[in-house]
């Protein structure tokens, strides 16, 4: 039986962990405006087959907002102020960026982030403000593979410089953790901010300074 490590490297998970959609009205109306269900609308940005390319880098943000009006049936000009009333309810969880923060003084802290964006640490330094939060970034679209794909947890693990006995990762979605745990990673699936601090410390043994 394989002795337990202590833990070396905790990895986070950006959109749904950090960045919540914790206010739908502004997504709800936009739907609305549209003759859309929210749900609807979330499907037609998320799950078209364009972003999910642009997940993997094969495609460009602007490219997948292209198609986006298209099926939205509306012109390109009107994009800019669609996207940002879409992720005008999307709040960063600056408790949970503060106790990361902390947790970095101990152990090599990483983001493992599906997206869109291809320079991830431009995106945190410029638009999240939170340049030293992470040792790590990683952009699914810049490394060109996303989870739950096991070579991207691999790649994890190889720049954290630990072993999977040795990490925690941290997200939302249940397939990534799934694949995460097949890889010997130890998760924490992400339900409640609340649920997720309280689960995270006890696997650390809540060494927070």
């Amino acid at each position: 039986m394989p002795v337990d490590k202590p833990v070396r490297a905790v990895i986070f998970d950006l959109g749904g962990v950090l960045l919540r959609t914790d206010d739908p009205r502004p997504r709800t109306q936009l739907a609305e405006r549209l003759g859309l269900e929210r749900m609807e609308l979330e499907r037609i940005v998320f799950d078209n087959p364009l972003s999910q390319q642009a997940e993997r880098g094969l495609a460009t943000p602007a490219e997948v907002w292209e198609i986006i009006a298209q099926s939205l049936h509306v012109s390109l000009d009107e994009i800019p102020e669609i996207r940002k009333q879409f992720f005008g309810g999307d709040q960063l969880d600056f408790e949970l960026i503060e106790l990361i923060q902390k947790l970095r003084l101990t152990f090599t802290t990483a983001l493992l982030s599906n997206t869109w964006i291809v320079d991830l640490p431009k995106f945190l330094r410029d638009e999240l403000q939170i340049p030293d939060t992470f040792d790590v970034v990683i952009s699914s679209a810049h490394r060109k593979m996303a989870k739950p794909d096991p070579a991207i947890f691999r790649l994890a693990l190889e720049l954290v410089q630990a072993a999977p006995q040795e990490t925690v990762f941290v997200d939302d979605a249940s397939r990534n953790i799934t694949a995460a745990n097949a890889l010997g990673i130890k998760t924490v699936h992400f339900r409640s901010p609340a649920q997720a601090r309280a689960d995270l410390l006890a696997l650390l043994g809540d060494p927070i300074p």
